[in-house]
């Protein structure tokens, strides 16, 4: 009987050892696992964080490249960034015409006042009409002209661009940026963009023209309320390569 007993402990023993050190070897690696499953998971999001610091820094290292050659490929004809006056830009009431040169309203009433800071400042006086910026002085090719010149060495259409910032008070204005021949009165490319905040708001277009003719650029003031005034600063015109 004794005999029996102590095998059966044993036996127990045995078992409860067996166990114990399954338990623990078990405890021990799943704390182990999840230890490692924790350092992989750390590295992964080391590795997502340095990927995206890698990507921004491409991103604005690309920005910074583009911007440069950009401007790089481009000749400044007219700089109105730091100071404009009279000598520049002319100011001008106008009437709207139709397409066979006819009038198609009033006379346009405003004056033109140069503000510090080369600001372009155009006082709005009735609605009807127009009021014209006439830009009467341009850089080319490191000489000053009063007008655009041609050039036949230009394949294609001469590709210029216009930059500013415009505000209004009291309204709203339409600005038409028009490229002519200041001879024949033709124009040869233009567009609009309208102005309704009175926060300085940037703007950009693009003026395809023939380069086989003289042409000046003119900004027209139309569609407006009145009496109101329309802001423009920071002009730059420039000839894409």
């Amino acid at each position: 009987m004794a005999d029996t007993i102590t095998t059966i402990v044993t036996v127990a023993s045995g078992l409860v050892s067996g166990t114990g050190v399954a338990l623990l070897t078990y405890l021990l690696t799943r704390k182990k696992t999840q230890a490692e499953i924790k350092k992989v998971q750390a590295e992964a999001e080391r590795t997502l964080a340095e990927t995206e610091r890698i990507r921004l820094e491409v991103k604005n290292l690309s920005g910074a490249v583009t911007y440069s050659l950009d401007s790089s490929a481009e000749e400044i004809l007219f700089d109105g960034t730091q100071h404009v006056d009279g000598f520049d830009v002319k100011g001008k009431e106008g009437r709207l015409w139709t397409d066979d040169s006819k009038p198609a309203s009033e006379m346009g009433r405003g004056n033109l006042r140069f503000e510090d800071g080369g600001v372009l400042n155009v006082q709005r006086e009735n609605i009807a009409g127009r009021f014209e910026l006439w830009f009467q002085r341009y850089i080319y090719k490191g000489n000053e002209h009063p007008v655009i010149p041609k050039d036949v060495l230009i394949s294609g259409k001469r590709k210029l661009r216009v930059s500013c910032d415009a505000k209004v008070v009291d309204g709203k204005h339409s600005l038409r940026f028009v490229v002519k021949n200041p001879s024949s009165g033709k124009i040869l490319a233009d567009e609009r963009v309208s102005v309704e905040s009175n926060e300085w708001t940037s703007f950009q277009v693009f003026l395809p023209a023939d380069p086989n003719q003289d042409s000046v650029l003119r900004v027209d003031d139309e569609a407006v309320s009145a009496p109101s005034s329309v802001q423009i600063r920071s002009f730059v015109l420039a000839r894409r390569n």
